[in-house]
């Protein structure tokens, strides 16, 4: 088939042009005929015996099936051996592969394992944060560097015309009290321009102070998240849960590893609904994502918020709808807060109780991050839906 469309690749070329063969029968048949991507032209007789070579035996019903696994998963199946992608390994059945392929390890061991460095990448985030937050914080109180810095400039100025032309370096006290500082001088300029430079870099030292606070606050919000991700990923209950999390990380900067395929919403965990004896709804985010979706969209502004107090966990709910509820279904409902929070394990936690209108977004945080005031707080045992 002749080739009108420079966008085109060849695999999409080769398997339009050969009825039957799709676009991973075709990226085989190029691996073995030795072209790369970077080859200009292909050699039509290594390509028809690539051909020869994948798709005969095909032909005689001479099937080799196998997959390909990553660190992600099956990521590919096959009737033959690829030797395109690496990970590939023979499998008894065509019916194994296909399972292999659409069906996913379950269960608490397999989703242990699943967890397992998605935590580790949390972790080095934290550890990350926690650096970089100390760092900022050390920087708000020492100001050592960028006292030396105006020093200089100043004894600079105060020793001018003792000052030799071509002088490299500069020792002078500042106080009676203090070590003498050794100033580095440019030979090429007058005093003046060298205590300028000095003047210069104080005065940059002091407009970056300026943004500390800022970056402090940025840096703490997004431990915060770190910190609600952890807590997401102990309560996944599923791969779309654990994926969720993953993407997350991804989406901050904090994963290294493998993209996993992009969780679909049919795919995504809903909040946790409740109905309760006496007819009160109850959700629960088990999630960053289902925290926002509670509190933002099942809640009005008069039903009331529980949080565990201080700590990373679910938002819940109690819908209201004009009643008044009774003791029991706060206490249920603060149980469950309690029970899907990082104090999860505590036999009591303190839950904070307030009115939805009084929770607000944190500008430029995560998903779920929030701010409230006019707080009751109380005591709860954790439980979860099924005490």
């Amino acid at each position: 088939e002749a080739n009108t469309d420079p966008k085109r690749k060849p695999a999409q070329i080769l398997s339009a042009g050969i009825f039957g063969v799709s676009p991973l029968i075709a990226r085989e048949i190029l691996y073995r005929s030795g072209w790369t991507p970077d080859q200009q032209t292909i050699d039509f007789e290594r390509l028809s015996e690539a051909v020869a070579e994948v798709v005969s035996p095909l032909l005689r019903r001479e099937w080799q099936p196998g997959i390909v696994e990553t660190e992600s998963g099956v990521a590919a199946f096959s009737a033959f051996h690829l030797k395109h992608m690496e990970g590939w390994r023979p499998v008894t059945s065509m019916s194994e592969a296909l399972n292999a392929y659409y069906t996913e390890p379950s269960g608490f061991d397999a989703y242990k394992a699943g967890k397992q460095p998605v935590m580790e990448a949390i972790r080095e985030a934290e550890a990350k944060l926690n650096a970089r937050l100390a760092s900022l914080q050390r920087s708000m109180t020492d100001d050592t560097e960028r006292e030396r810095l105006r020093q200089s400039g100043e004894l600079i100025l105060a020793y001018q015309y003792a000052l030799t032309q071509g002088q490299t370096e500069l020792i002078a006290q500042y106080d009676a009290e203090s070590e003498p500082l050794t100033i580095a001088l440019e030979a090429d300029l007058a005093p003046v321009e060298n205590a300028q430079r000095y003047f210069d870099r104080y005065n940059r030292a002091k407009r970056a102070l300026d943004d500390v606070p800022r970056l402090i606050a940025e840096t703490e919000a997004e431990l915060a998240q770190i910190r609600q991700l952890a807590v997401d990923l102990d309560l996944a209950a599923s791969w779309p849960d654990i994926d969720e999390v993953q993407q997350q990380l991804q989406a901050g900067g904090h994963w290294r590893g493998p993209a996993r395929p992009r969780t679909t919403a049919a795919q995504k965990s809903a909040p946790l609904r409740i109905v309760t004896e006496s007819g009160f709804v109850i959700w629960v985010g088990r999630n960053s994502r289902q925290n926002e979706q509670v509190t933002f969209e099942k809640a009005g502004p008069f039903d009331l918020w529980l949080h565990a107090r201080g700590v990373p966990g679910a938002h819940v709910i109690i819908r209201l709808e004009g009643r008044q509820p009774p003791e029991d279904v706060i206490e249920r409902a603060a149980s469950l807060a309690a029970h899907y929070s990082a104090r999860r394990s505590d036999s009591r936690v303190e839950v904070d109780v307030t009115e939805r209108r009084h929770v607000r977004k944190i500008k430029g945080g995560g998903p779920g991050q929030v701010t409230y005031r006019n707080e009751t707080t109380r005591t709860a045992v954790p439980r979860d839906e099924n005490a």
